[in-house]
């Protein structure tokens, strides 16, 4: 049983809105006609990992004793490819290198709680900032790391905080001490949003599931109840978001079906029965996204990052122009246009660097500005 490394992993919540709630939606603020409909069409599912292990809409890892384990999902089954190395802590996220490595995208740890590390290719390289806080459940996408913060001293959730290469800052502060992270473990989709579900501190049971902005906003609630005591990890894998269950529990991922306002558990798919400490994938894709063959094809933005001018892009097949729209990380529209068109080119030297979206019809693309 797992029951004081659970305890240790858990940190509170409060509800506090960003932006303003729309009941009949579930949703805050601008960004439900955002997180309602993009897609990742024609983008690339393939990369490697640093140790050259094929990184494709299959792969995930998870945290067995002090090693990192490689793992394929296909279908119901899931196989274990064997250890791909040394882990450097109890949590385990994969994204962009933030600290100069050569290997990028890599592995980031928590390294024991004080500070970040990742994997240079051979070994772990302890990240220089020191955090404020401990750091616990780590998840990671794109160019941003994420940690359930907790206080060094008492070891009460604290936040969660968002570590950049450079520093470390609370974008979310949780300061209702009767709710839990219930999940030892955050997941951050491929449009950069952070996702964490809560409960009750003293049954472990979740009720909630939580999706905030990259830059901590919240975003949207949905009501979800599943016992998650025992709960190791959290991951996403092609817009498909899956609870890792073991201790007590037979060690099985539970796939949760996202649609619209409404969230359910799936059937449990079997893992083998050791006892994991986290997850982490590499293709998380994102949950609000729709059927590749109702996206606009061939839909693409570039250069990205993007400096000054961004160029728009979509195949023969789509319509011969379409109302685009740009939101910054918060939702906010900075950009809008009736129409576009293939190769329509948009000015955003005046945009401050930072991750955008932009919106072609019922497509979405993200992209960073510099």
């Amino acid at each position: 049983m797992k029951k004081i490394y659970a305890l240790l992993m858990l940190l509170p919540l409060s509800y506090v809105a960003f932006g303003q709630f729309n009941p009949a939606t579930n949703c805050y603020g601008s960004l439900e006609t955002l997180l309602s409909t993009p897609a990742r069409a024609g983008e690339s599912l393939t990369r490697l990992s640093p140790e050259g292990v094929t990184c494709n809409q299959n792969s995930f890892w998870a945290i067995y004793g002090n090693q990192i384990y490689g793992f394929s999902l296909i279908g119901n089954t899931v196989t274990n490819n064997g250890s791909i190395g040394n882990s450097a802590g109890a949590s385990l996220a994969f994204c962009n290198n933030l600290d100069g490595g050569s290997y990028t995208p890599t592995f980031y740890s928590n390294s024991t709680f004080s500070r970040a590390a990742y994997y240079n290719g051979t070994g772990w390289t302890t990240c220089a900032a020191h955090p404020k806080w401990g750091l616990f459940n780590a998840g990671g996408n794109l160019g941003y790391l994420y940690f359930t913060a907790h206080d060094t001293n008492t070891y009460m959730g604290v936040g969660i905080a968002r570590y950049d290469g450079t520093a470390y800052n609370l974008v979310y502060t949780l300061p209702d001490t009767t709710r839990a992270v219930t999940v030892a473990d955050v997941t951050v989709d491929d449009y950069g949003n952070v996702w964490f579900f809560t409960g009750s501190e003293t049954t472990l049971i979740t009720d909630t599931l939580n999706v905030i902005s990259p830059s901590g906003g919240f975003i949207k609630k949905y009501p979800f109840v599943l016992n998650t005591y025992n709960a190791y990890g959290c991951f996403m894998l092609n817009g498909i978001l899956y609870i890792g269950l073991g201790g007590s529990n037979p060690n099985t991922l539970i796939p949760v079906t996202i649609n619209e306002n409404t969230v359910m558990a799936g059937d449990p798919i079997s893992m083998p029965v050791v006892a994991y400490a986290d997850l982490a994938s590499c293709n998380a894709g994102s949950p609000f996204a729709i059927n590749e063959n109702e996206a606009t094809p061939g839909f693409g933005v570039y250069p990205n990052p993007v400096k000054d001018i961004l160029r728009i892009g979509f195949g023969a097949n789509a319509s011969a122009s379409a109302r685009i729209r740009i939101y910054n990380q918060l939702g906010v529209i900075v950009f809008e246009k009736q129409e576009a068109f293939p190769g329509e080119t948009i000015d955003l030297s005046a945009c401050p660097a930072g991750i955008y979206y932009l919106m072609l019809d019922r497509s979405c693309r993200m992209f960073i500005k510099q």
